[in-house]
């Protein structure tokens, strides 16, 4: 509306203004080219006018793009909300599951013992043989007759199944139910919570190279620790991988994406990865299938190599320094996917290669508990 009285006053100044200069032009005494007092006048008010025109409209703009960023800030605010809903209703759906499965388990085991006991055979003798035994005898003996069976078959059932079970407030594992990628804060024994990415279907991605943007030819203690950033290329860290595939089995894929966009997989289960102490070495793999092909488990019992910690078995020189990469090496390498980025496909052993040499585009690897584990 102050705009609106602006402009109204301003036209009315003008129409005032006209209406001078046309009586002024009337006048013989005036001098052509001259500026007349109305002139000056005019151009004083219009002048002040504008400016403030030109300030309402210049504070209303800038009202417009404040209001737009408020806008876009609620809009990913109101995202993330929404993937935390997602997440929170599987977990609720998760528990629940879980406590009624076990729940019901208990029960049954319960049961089944309680079934097996005859109160017929409880009799003096019985009694007169508590009493003439010592306390902690009896409980070894219950425990070894009935109670330890009883145990091992509800853990077998119930308790080794725990990758979607939360460890003070943190879910052990990626959910198996989700359908997208998301990061997600989990819990890893040993070292507490730890955001991950997770992949769709419960895969956790340890390694993601599609662009280049991170350098991957590093030392031992980042290979360690992990490195890069979750939205975009990233190692998850060996202490990490030590930890997650020493508490409970895991299925591992790799993902490789040639130059023309066909994606490739090669997928193992029994992937154990060892402690510091055993320098990282590639304990288990096995169970190949897929459309790449085997050369991974050609690397059991390696250890991790790294240009500043060199042990592999090339007695003349280090393979990572060799291959400007990292990794587990024999004598010479297998597979190179900690190598330098290529953005092309050429021959070079520097770069990203499985079994040859030929580089690929994008290598994706991701792990997850094996199907026995899950529910």
């Amino acid at each position: 509306m102050r705009i609106n009285y602006v402009i109204i006053l301003t036209f009315l100044l003008l129409f005032g203004c006209v209406t001078a200069q046309n009586r002024s032009n009337s006048s013989d005494d005036q001098e052509d080219g001259s500026f007349n007092q109305c002139d000056a006048y005019c151009f004083n008010i219009m002048k002040t006018f504008l400016r403030i025109y030109g300030d309402a409209i210049q504070s209303k703009n800038e009202q417009i793009l404040e209001l737009k960023e408020k806008l876009a800030d609620l809009k990913r605010h109101n995202v993330k909300i929404k993937q935390k809903d997602e997440l929170i209703s599987l977990l609720q759906k998760r528990i629940c599951s879980n406590i009624g499965e076990s729940g019901a388990l208990l029960e049954d085991q319960i049961n089944e013992t309680t079934n097996d006991f005859n109160l017929e055979d409880f009799n003096y003798n019985t009694l007169n043989w508590l009493s003439n035994n010592n306390a902690s005898q009896i409980e070894d003996d219950l425990f070894e007759d009935i109670g330890n069976e009883t145990i091992d078959a509800f853990k077998d059932s119930t308790l080794n199944k725990t990758d979607d079970f939360q460890v003070q407030g943190f879910p052990l594992n990626c959910f198996k139910d989700a359908e997208s990628t998301y990061i997600s804060e989990v819990w890893v024994p040993n070292v507490g919570s730890h955001n991950v990415l997770c992949d769709a279907f419960g895969w956790t991605v340890i390694l993601n190279r599609f662009n280049g943007s991170e350098n991957f030819y590093r030392k031992w203690s980042d290979y360690r620790s992990g490195f890069g950033d979750l939205e975009g290329e990233f190692f998850i860290g060996l202490e990490i991988l030590h930890q997650m595939t020493s508490s409970q089995s895991y299925d591992i894929r790799i993902e490789l994406t040639s130059f023309d966009d066909y994606v490739y997989h090669a997928d193992y289960s029994k992937f154990i990865i060892g402690s510091e102490q055993e320098k990282y070495s590639l304990k288990s793999i096995g169970g190949h299938h897929g459309t790449l092909e085997n050369v991974f488990e050609s690397n059991i019992g390696q250890e991790f190599t790294t240009f500043d910690s060199d042990n592999d078995k090339w007695v003349e020189g280090n393979c990572a320094v060799h291959y400007s990469s990292a990794g587990w090496f024999d004598k010479v390498a297998t597979m190179n996917l900690f190598g330098n980025y290529l953005h092309s496909e050429v021959m070079d052993d520097q770069g990203i290669w499985w079994k040859d040499i030929k580089t690929w585009k994008a290598v994706k690897i991701t792990i997850r508990p094996e199907k026995k584990e899950r529910f």
